[in-house]
């Protein structure tokens, strides 16, 4: 009886199809926030749009693996979806990795390119001694911005998403911690993205939601925060790593762009539930897990701050991001731990 998890989603429509469905209903609604800067659902399919064609000129091909290393921004946005469009699966790449670790990945996975920015470019570690080469490309220099602006806008040829085993293309590939021992590379399908983000039973994401973007590209909580509101016509809101760190930032960021669903790692929710527990009376929904979360902080959110919906998720990498949740519903001050 638990286990009757059935539903209908788009289990034969790829991500980026679905989210040119979006562009198609509502062109001029808007997609991308942050700070002051705006991208319209139109505007992000046409700039991944011409992404897609040059990286297809460059020779990525169907079944490819192109690398993303970049912080939270537009570019980030654009380059999965420009990724997908063209058949190939991202690899998120932290910035802040040690470069033995990424060199394991790129050569794993045997990325022939890696999106990037200048300021990041250095990070990457050069190719020498490996069959499989891969090579840089700045989404932020000036002759790649003039090149991508001389290719088409018009949506890239999609193929669909062929749902007989063995040959259901990947969205993307994500890396374990390596905590266990050597990291491991996880294969997400675009059907598992599918299944997280649309007529799910824990959230209903719809096009008046503004959700919080705040994870970095290889925290698998970016797959929800990025595609929960594209796939819904909804808006990301990308939130800076210096804003994310600064308390008074942080709650006037959140009013200023109304925001409206966050997801954030239970150590998060501890700190503002201690610190600034007043941040959580806007949202509309709040989803927060990763490990075991203190019920006393969870009675005084919800007494001090509740949003209309409190919930506490879990799920490995392997199961696209979210596998359980539980929805708190203020009885909860009297357990041990938290369901």
């Amino acid at each position: 009886e638990w286990n009757n998890t059935t539903t209908v989603y788009p289990q034969l429509v790829s991500i980026h199809e679905q989210f040119q469905q979006q562009a198609f209903i509502d062109p001029d609604k808007l997609a991308l926030v942050h700070g002051d800067d705006e991208l319209t659902y139109q505007q992000l399919n046409r700039v991944s749009n011409q992404l897609a064609y040059c990286l297809r000129i460059k020779g990525v091909k169907p079944g490819d693996c192109v690398g993303l290393c970049l912080d939270r921004s537009f570019d980030m946005t654009i380059a999965a979806l420009a990724v997908l469009k063209v058949g190939a699966a991202y690899v998120p790449l932290d910035p802040g990795y040690p470069l033995d670790r990424l060199t394991y990945m790129l050569d794993d996975c045997s990325v022939s390119i890696v999106l990037t920015q200048r300021a990041l470019e250095n990070n990457i570690p050069d190719d020498e001694g490996f069959d499989k080469q891969w090579s840089n490309v700045c989404l932020d220099d000036p002759n790649v911005v003039e090149l991508l602006s001389t290719y088409s806008g018009d949506d890239f040829p999609s193929e669909g998403v062929n749902n007989i085993p063995g040959n259901e293309p990947l969205a993307y590939v994500i890396y374990t911690s390596g905590s266990t021992g050597q990291p491991k590379g996880v294969c997400v399908y675009h059907r598992g993205v599918s299944r997280l983000c649309k007529n799910s039973n824990y959230i209903q994401i719809t096009p008046e939601d503004n959700v919080t973007h705040l994870s970095n590209v290889s925290f698998d909580a970016a797959t929800f925060e990025i595609w929960g509101a594209l796939l819904n016509g909804a808006t990301a809101v990308v939130v800076d790593k210096e804003i994310l760190l600064s308390d008074d930032d942080l709650v006037q960021y959140f009013s200023d762009k109304r925001v409206s669903v966050m997801f954030i790692t239970t150590a998060l929710f501890h700190y503002y539930a201690i610190h600034r527990v007043e941040v959580f009376k806007q949202f509309r929904v709040v989803l927060f897990g990763g490990e075991a979360c203190d019920p006393k902080l969870v009675a005084k959110v919800y007494e001090s701050a509740k949003p209309r919906h409190l919930i506490n998720i879990y799920g490995p990498t392997e199961n696209t991001v979210f596998s359980l949740w539980y929805e708190l519903t203020g009885c909860e001050r009297e357990r041990s731990i938290i369901p």
